[in-house]
């Protein structure tokens, strides 16, 4: 038995399950197959408000996690704390197992990014340093299929019971620095680090970096008119640990309009791997009422994740001092997206496929948001509005995932140095590549619904 795990993570990649394959004995049926990606995304409630069209106007903190040439805009020392609530449903249909049609939720609160930024000089120029904590991709997931087995070349019925589940997360702490090159050009580096931990549990708390996957089948039947009867149990734990950098340009090219560049470069991540498992077959041979178990256990191993480059051009407008629009593409390269077993062979983890036989074509996201602010009795308020494409990778061509989001903030003014925000994003897809049995097909339907909420405190 081999479990190929995998990072639906971008940047990490958007939800990140693994892939596994588990096989069994010459009469079990082929293994359920779990897959999932992540997108590269930021953090925030301001810019998830805009609907993550950020890269051309990224003015706060968060700006690491975006565009870090835009922490320039910060002109006094700020601490901002972000949390983040998830719900996501998937509704799975299987054309030729239709027991096995289920629908899924997840969800769970977390804390989505802590920062800590500081304007300072330096040999004569401005520069704008952050500390930041991320917590980008949830890989939690839950699910159930019953299902039947018919085996075509031999006398075989069995049913099956299959469970899953996976915990955890992927976390860095990520120090970003931000300086101007001329007076309308600003570069700014983010380094992340997505530090190494290997959780005992099934936990995802503030120092975990990694996920635990908790698998379970058991069937029961007939083959050649005996009873049979098999189970497998098998937990991995996975800790995820590695490096790379956002680069960020920002060029105020006039008074309306702001061009925006990003890149976050490929790195490869260490998965340290602990994991245990038993499986045994159970039969009953002619009518001696004595059973036949052959246990079998398998030994664990560590791989290596490779993620794929991404990299994103917005471009800002505005028209007035009190209104602004943001338009961002952003392009993740996902055929450089490997997963490496202990013996070195390369794995496509989305398809599970060789790499040399499984080609994954880019995705391209799009993104518009706008904010308007106004001025009331002191304070300072900034209705947002955003729409954006956000496809996730796919066997055969990337699976078309939209939605918009609606957002709002609030700065206190004379008051108090304080701003809060909040956002709401709806994002679906239908008839999505889903998770399957194997040479079956299994559209999904996909809802997320995604809040955020943060405070910023000013430092006058």
């Amino acid at each position: 038995m081999v479990k190929y795990p995998f990072l639906i993570i971008i940047f990490l990649i958007v939800p990140l399950i693994i892939p596994s394959y588990i096989q069994g004995a010459a009469v079990e049926p082929p293994e359920i197959k779990f897959t999932s990606s992540l997108n590269p995304v930021g953090s925030g409630a301001r810019a998830l408000g805009m609907g993550g069209a950020f890269i051309a106007f990224a003015d706060d903190a968060t700006a690491a996690s975006w565009n870090p040439a835009g922490l320039t805009h910060l002109l006094m020392p700020e601490m901002s704390v972000v949390g983040h609530y998830d719900d996501r449903t998937e509704g799975f249909s299987f054309s030729r197992s239709p027991e096995a049609s289920n629908q899924y939720q997840v969800s769970g609160e977390h804390l989505n990014y802590l920062s800590l930024a500081y304007p300072f000089q330096w040999i004569n120029r401005n520069f704008v340093f952050s500390l930041n904590y991320q917590n980008l991709y949830s890989l939690n997931r839950t699910m159930h299929f019953p299902w039947h087995y018919e085996n075509p070349n031999g006398p075989v019925s069995m049913t099956y019971e299959e469970n899953y589940r996976q915990k955890g997360s992927l976390k860095a702490v990520s120090p970003a620095i931000a300086t101007f090159l001329t007076r309308t050009i600003s570069l700014g580096l983010t380094f992340n680090f997505w530090s190494d931990n290997l959780s005992g549990n099934l936990s995802d708390t503030f120092y975990d970096n990694g996920w635990v996957e908790d698998y379970h089948r058991s069937g029961r039947g007939t083959v050649g008119g005996r009873e049979y009867e098999s189970l497998i149990d098998k937990i991995d734990r996975y800790s995820f640990s590695g490096f790379n950098m956002n680069l960020g340009l920002l060029w105020n090219m006039s008074t309306s309009f702001t061009l925006g560049a990003v890149v976050k470069t490929p790195f490869t991540a260490l998965l340290r791997h602990e994991g245990k498992s038993l499986s045994h077959q159970v039969w009953m041979p002619d009518n001696t009422g004595q059973w036949d178990i052959t246990y079998r256990d398998f030994p664990s191993d560590d791989q290596k994740l490779s993620m794929p480059l991404s990299y994103g051009i917005g471009l800002a407008f505005s028209p007035s001092d009190c209104l602004i629009f943001d338009l961002d593409i952003y392009r993740t390269e996902w055929n450089g997206y490997v997963l490496r077993d202990a013996e070195g062979k390369k794995i496509d983890p989305i398809t599970c496929l060789p790499k040399e036989d499984a080609p994954i074509k880019p995705t391209h996201q799009v993104r518009l948001g706008s904010e308007y602010v106004f001025l009331h009795k002191g304070m300072t308020f900034s209705p947002r509005f955003g729409l954006f494409y956000d496809p996730e990778p796919a066997k055969k061509k990337p699976d078309d995932f939209y939605g918009f989001s609606l957002g709002f903030g609030v700065t206190l003014g004379r008051l108090a140095p304080v701003a809060i925000d909040v956002a709401y994003n709806y994002r679906f897809g239908r008839n999505v590549e889903g998770d399957s049995i194997e040479g079956e097909n299994s559209p999904a339907d996909v809802r997320q619904h995604l809040f955020y909420h943060s405070v910023i405190y000013y430092y006058r």
